[in-house]
């Protein structure tokens, strides 16, 4: 019941053309090959082979495909043709199309099967095999979602490769001629300083802008290159999510910030192209010893910036304190300074935990008197040198850890403030006083010895003891006498002395005990008087009351009244120091009650 005239002979889909074998048995045809894979290189004598055929029957598919878009079509034809236009909807090669067949014994399609065939255009070579290749990829093209016309891809975008090499020119549109605006913007900025890219870029965008400098310029498109490696789980193996060996990277976030993870990172050794095994306890490390300890040291210093503004002018102090910290800074700044030039970025971040631990639990611990002194000199002093430190700190921060930078930059009341962090110059190289670093080193380490000598001896910080002797080797600098006065008040002795003959004076005295540690020796005299043991009281009242003006949201510029209540012997000890406790909690006045050890302060 279809009219002639509708139906439509195209010998492109008629059988294969067998040549000499044409009207013999199909044993005979099959016998001639080897395989159904020989078929697709080798023609039957006077015929052809099935590649051949394979062409001529993707010329029809992608023809009719052209002229009937979006209609069905009813296609007649044999058994090979069916199987091979499969194949080209595929774009299979011989291997491919090959396997598509059950054996040679079976047909591919039964006698007057009727199938639905799908099919789509898809980028093909000459004989119809899948090619993403130019030009192949060009003959593509996508109906565009406005419905006002097609889509086709550019014809001067070459490969992905190209591209991203060419990007040392190409990003200024410099086109050969060094007079225009894009040629001079280009021959300012070529080469680069750096690149930074994954180790598996090497034989992609480092290897392709390579070549294309040198080929273009005869020189590399960059000075140095910062490579970095691949980042593991923890026990060593690959990140997967099917094992979910790797934290939650926003539950990471959440917690800890971007900023602890971005540091972290740039402190291992995946900067420097080799694999780091990814631990959850460095990022917690940094978050507590870096982004904790600096928003600690800014909120203490914000209770007693009011109306106070940081100077830009570095800070003039005649302090101990204060000149030890700026030669730290300074000591940092450039250490850090030459790694970033060097693009050394993990070294360049490890001078920055010290230098942040060296004011939290050194400078600002051992000043936090002078910010309540009423030595108005001094304790401006103290606030300058701290919020020049951190102004310093914010800008040697922001490559690492921008995030931080600018929160501690914008709650500074800075002299001449920027609107960002990010738009200041990067801090000026100064010089450490060498002597001072020296002197504080070696004041540490017998402080550190002294403590240890404590502890072995179950003697509490808060117990004032009698003296401590020291004797340093020769290589270590005499202490002047602010430094001793640190260390007295650190280690909590009433006097502080150097002792040339400190083994022979211990083995003269049982009441002291001495430790040793890089070369510095020190002896305490461990002996408890009952007026030192009276200090030691007071001691533990002081520290009660303080933890009572914590509990009871002091704040500085608070008086209290402090109540004691203890032995006879506690109210006795601090009877007898009453001013001094005074002084030191913030307290107009002290009542006293028997009973078990304990301070309550109310506000006066």
């Amino acid at each position: 019941g279809i009219p002639k005239s509708d139906i439509i002979y195209d010998a492109r889909i008629g059988e294969v053309n067998t040549g000499d074998f044409n009207g013999c048995s199909i044993e005979t045809y099959r016998g001639y090959f080897s395989s159904t894979l020989e078929k697709f290189t080798k023609p039957s004598p006077g015929g052809e082979n099935l590649e051949a055929m394979k062409t001529r029957i993707g010329e029809f598919l992608y023809d009719i495909d052209k002229k009937y878009k979006g209609r069905n079509i009813l296609i007649v034809t044999h058994e090979y043709a069916a199987w091979l236009m499969d194949a080209v909807s595929k774009g299979a090669t011989p291997e491919e199309a090959s396997a598509m067949r059950d054996g040679e014994g079976e047909d591919y399609i039964n006698n007057s099967e009727v199938r639905p065939f799908l099919f789509a255009p898809i980028p093909h070579n000459d004989v119809y095999e899948l090619d993403f290749h130019r030009p192949y990829v060009d003959r593509v093209v996508f109906h565009c979602s406005c419905e006002l016309g097609t889509m086709e891809r550019i014809p001067e975008v070459f490969d992905c490769w190209f591209e991203s090499g060419s990007m040392p020119f190409a990003q200024f549109h410099y086109m050969g001629d060094e007079r225009t605006r894009e040629g001079k913007l280009f021959v300012k900025n070529f080469p680069a300083d750096f690149i930074a890219e994954a180790v598996d870029q090497t034989r992609g965008w480092f290897y392709t802008m390579l070549i294309l400098s040198v080929a273009l310029f005869d020189r590399a498109a960059f000075k140095s290159v910062i490579t970095t490696g691949l980042i593991l789980a923890e026990d060593g193996q690959k990140m997967s999510k099917r094992l979910k060996n790797y934290p939650d990277p926003l539950e990471l976030a959440a917690k800890y910030g971007a900023d602890a993870l971005r540091f972290y990172m740039i402190n291992s050794p995946v900067v420097r192209g080799e694999e780091l095994r990814f631990a959850l306890s460095g990022v917690d490390e940094v978050f507590k010893k870096i982004t904790l300890r600096t928003d600690n040291v800014r909120s203490f210093l914000e209770m007693y910036t009011e109306n106070v503004t940081i100077s830009r002018e570095t800070p003039s102090s005649a302090h101990t304190l204060d000149r030890w910290i700026l030669a730290r800074w300074y000591e940092t700044h450039a250490e850090v300074t030459h790694h970033l030039d060097t693009h050394e970025l993990d070294k360049a971040t490890r001078p920055i935990m010290p230098f942040i631990d060296d004011l939290s639990t050194w400078y600002l611990r051992r000043s936090r008197d002078r910010f309540k002194s009423n030595e108005a000199e001094d304790k401006a002093s103290a606030i300058q040198t701290t919020g020049w430190i951190l102004m310093q700190l914010s800008k040697l921060l922001a490559p690492f850890m921008p995030f931080l930078a600018e929160d501690l930059y914008r709650r500074l009341p800075i002299e001449d403030k920027k609107e960002s962090v990010h738009l200041e110059d990067w801090p000026t190289t100064g010089v450490a006083a060498s002597s001072i670093l020296d002197n504080m080193d070696v004041a540490r380490k017998v402080v550190e010895v002294a403590l240890f000598i404590r502890a072995q001896n179950n003697l509490k910080v808060r117990q004032p003891l009698a003296a401590l002797t020291f004797q340093l080797g020769a290589k270590h600098p005499l202490l002047t006498e602010e430094i001793l006065a640190i260390i007295r008040d650190e280690v909590n002795v009433k006097g502080v002395a150097h002792d040339e003959e400190l083994k022979v004076s211990v083995e003269n005295d049982t009441n002291l005990k001495m430790g040793e540690s890089g070369g510095v020796s020190v002896a305490l005299n461990v002996l408890l008087t009952p007026e030192l043991k009276e200090e030691g009281e007071l001691r533990d009242i002081i520290r009660l009351a303080q933890e009572a003006r914590k509990q009871n949201n002091f704040i500085p510029q608070d008086m209290g009244v402090v109540t004691v209540t203890g032995p006879a012997a506690v109210i006795a000890a601090v009877k007898k120091y009453e001013d001094i406790l005074k002084k030191t909690v913030g307290a107009s006045g002290v009542t006293y009650n028997e009973g078990d050890t304990s301070v309550e302060i109310r506000k006066a």
